[in-house]
């Protein structure tokens, strides 16, 4: 998922403005749960939440004022994420596995980056005239991966036991160059 905004030069005489708004949303959750008064009796019981790829999240915003003349420009980038993946036994559940085994397994992978800046190549110092930028990026997070027996809930025998494999990349880029 991506948002690019970009309020390039648009090459006008007068004093201007540019403003750029880049702003990315995603939710998501992956459960895989055992609820309520469930009795199982296998070989094995395997409770498995997946995400199959990477959960891709960019914002991305280019600020340029479109002026010769004095001007002000500015950029936002937003990516507000929230990833939930869970694997478990409820409270009241109860697995016996006849000695072999119970995975509960939580596996998920998030990249976010977030960006604000001034179009490439922007230098409104070389008209002699005065520019202000302001460029801001806010990357908000919150991403729960968890495999987890409840408590209360009965796994009689098991030989081992996965747990969660969480993999989460953050990144956040803001600034200009004045020169």
């Amino acid at each position: 998922m991506s948002a690019v905004a970009d309020s390039s030069n648009v090459g006008s005489s007068g004093t201007g403005v540019g403003v750029a708004v880049a702003v990315t949303l995603l939710m998501t959750d992956t459960i895989a749960r055992l609820l309520g008064s469930v009795t199982l009796t296998a070989g094995s019981v395997a409770i498995t939440a997946e995400n199959p790829g990477t959960d891709t999240v960019t914002a991305t915003a280019l600020s340029g004022q479109g002026t010769a003349a004095p001007g002000v420009a500015g950029a936002l980038a937003v990516a507000v994420t929230d990833s939930d993946t869970e694997a478990g036994l409820g409270s009241t559940a109860a697995a016996t596995v006849n000695g072999s085994s119970l995975a509960v397994t939580a596996d998920s992978n998030l990249t976010t980056t977030v960006s604000a800046a001034p179009v490439p190549g922007a230098n409104p110092s070389t008209d002699g005239n005065l520019g202000i930028g302001a460029s801001v990026a806010l990357n908000i997070v919150d991403a729960t991966t968890l495999a987890a027996l409840a408590d209360g809930s009965a796994p009689v025998s098991y030989t081992h036991l996965h747990t969660a494999e969480p993999s989460h990349f953050r990144r956040r880029t803001s600034g200009g160059d004045a020169k």
